[in-house]
């Protein structure tokens, strides 16, 4: 299950409860320190209370950045996870994530065109390459 706030993704481990069609949550994969993360597809994952996350690494679900935040004694790795397996797992919810961190990113870029700095100079007047 994928849970969407703030334009972050937040991952939420679902099990199947025996003979019957319902799920209950397992585990919240991710942690949230509430900022923007730019790069899509990815979060923090909560490796101090789920110790079998290295397995989605193994299977190919998510690649490690290599980028940690350390939050009190606890290292949060950022992994970008695997959009196919985003979108079949988070269907609508998954959509609406991606939909708001496009619109997100849209409007962040949008805004700096044209923008001044605090002597008036132009910031940014488009792509060069």
């Amino acid at each position: 299950m994928i849970l969407w706030a703030k334009n972050c993704l937040a991952i939420v481990l679902d099990m199947p409860i025996q003979g019957a069609d319902e799920k209950e949550q397992f585990a919240i994969l991710t942690k949230s320190f509430e900022e923007f993360i730019g790069l899509k597809n990815s979060a923090y994952v909560d490796i101090n209370n789920c110790p079998f996350a290295p397995q989605l690494l193994n299977r190919g679900f998510a690649k490690d950045t290599g980028l940690y935040k350390e939050s009190g004694f606890c290292s949060y790795p950022l992994w970008t996870f695997d959009e196919t397996v985003l979108k079949e797992t988070g269907g609508e919810k998954y959509e609406r994530y991606a939909r708001a961190y496009d619109e997100y990113m849209e409007s962040s870029f949008i805004g700096m065109m044209g923008a001044e700095d605090e002597t008036g100079e132009e910031i940014c007047t488009g792509m060069m390459m």
